[in-house]
């Protein structure tokens, strides 16, 4: 079973107020493409509720290998409350509502379980781990971190940049 760390737990940003959802999708899946994750959007919830609002949730998971030993997994989930369409400039659709973003970042290692079975190749395993590339762990930490506040900051930006 790969070893999995968290890097960033949890970054939240929240935004209410008018904004342009489709870019803010294409924003982060702009991202992702740019920095050569591989990005799936794993579920997109969609909830009509009784006072003509929408509650949307969509989880995207992306991993990205560094070698045969490392990957970078990034997972982001958009919620929308309160989801109503309003008409903005120039006749452009977009949503006003509470926009809530959250971002995680996680190193695995051995993801494709090379050294699980016995408890010896586990054992060495923490020691390549330890001795052999812990320089590089961090180094590898500390990137991740940066990509997932790189993201982060992309998204604050672009939020704080385009109001209607």
């Amino acid at each position: 079973m790969p070893e999995t760390d968290y890097v960033i737990k949890e970054i939240k940003l929240v935004q209410e107020g008018v904004f342009d959802f489709k870019e803010v999708y294409n924003v982060v899946k702009g991202w992702f493409n740019l920095h050569k994750y591989d990005v799936f959007e794993k579920n997109y919830r969609e909830t009509q509720r009784q006072d003509d609002t929408k509650e949307i949730k969509i989880e995207f998971d992306s991993e990205k290998k560094i070698d045969q030993y490392i990957k970078y997994l990034i997972n982001v989930d958009i919620k929308i409350n309160d989801h109503k369409i309003v008409q903005g400039p120039k006749g452009k659709r977009l949503v006003q509502g509470t926009l809530t973003i959250e971002i995680e970042a996680m190193l695995q290692s051995d993801f494709d379980a090379a050294w699980e079975g016995r408890p010896l190749a586990k054992f060495t395993r923490g020691l390549y781990d330890k001795f052999v590339r812990g320089d590089k762990y961090e180094e590898y930490k500390k990137e991740l971190h940066d990509q997932g506040y790189e993201l982060y900051n992309e998204l604050k930006a672009y939020l704080n940049l385009h109001k209607f």
